[in-house]
């Protein structure tokens, strides 16, 4: 255990550096060994962790998906998925409130490479898919009508946390995560608003 939280610690570390450099210079213009020596690792051991340069823009997304993983299991005790789901999101928006830097860097080079954003679309798959199981249990749980369809509500949610990250980036470089905090929670409340069982099913 202690092995791989080294190991991750190197990882995140390498990827920092990356960053800040792609930052400063433009993805294009850094080079692997530029990385290696901001970073202080031999060329071999960046490539133990990113095949090639294209991977640590990759990497924030798919070190989202483990995070959204340790924050489930986190707030998995909060017994409303509404609850639940607030605290994921915040969790999940908290790297982007501290560098937004990176999130900017990572969508900028994505829209300019199609191929990095094909790879990029199976983190967001991934994202999509883990809210499926909430939504069935909280039909379970009657927090949402047993009619609707999970996979639309997942599509509907997901799309409520990639536009606050767009909010929260388009504009200065210092992010207030009470505003996101709050905004996510008035969101979700609404959705759950309209989520929630009716008297005779559904509405007219």
């Amino acid at each position: 255990m202690l092995r791989n939280s080294r190991k991750q610690a190197l990882k995140e570390h390498i990827f920092m550096h990356a960053m800040k450099l792609f930052t400063e210079k433009g993805f294009d213009q850094v080079t692997v060994d530029e990385i290696t020596q901001v970073s202080g690792v031999a060329k071999g051991t960046f490539y133990n962790y990113f095949p090639k340069k294209e991977a640590v823009l990759l990497y924030l997304g798919h070190s989202q998906m483990d995070l959204l993983q340790e924050s489930a299991q986190k707030h998995a005790v909060l017994p409303q998925i509404q609850d639940r789901l607030l605290e994921i999101f915040c969790d999940l928006t908290q790297r982007y409130c501290e560098h937004p830097e990176l999130l900017r860097l990572a969508l900028s080079e994505m829209i300019r490479t199609p191929a990095l954003m094909n790879k990029e679309m199976e983190s967001i798959r991934q994202f999509h898919t883990a809210l499926l199981p909430w939504l069935e249990e909280a039909k379970v749980l009657g927090e949402m009508a047993p009619h609707l369809d999970t996979l639309l509500v997942a599509t509907l949610l997901q799309g409520v946390y990639f536009h606050s990250l767009m909010e929260a980036i388009n504009g200065t470089n210092t992010i207030n995560t009470q505003e996101i905090r709050d905004r996510l929670q008035l969101q979700l409340e609404l959705i759950w608003f309209g989520l929630a069982p009716r008297e005779g099913g559904i509405r007219a």
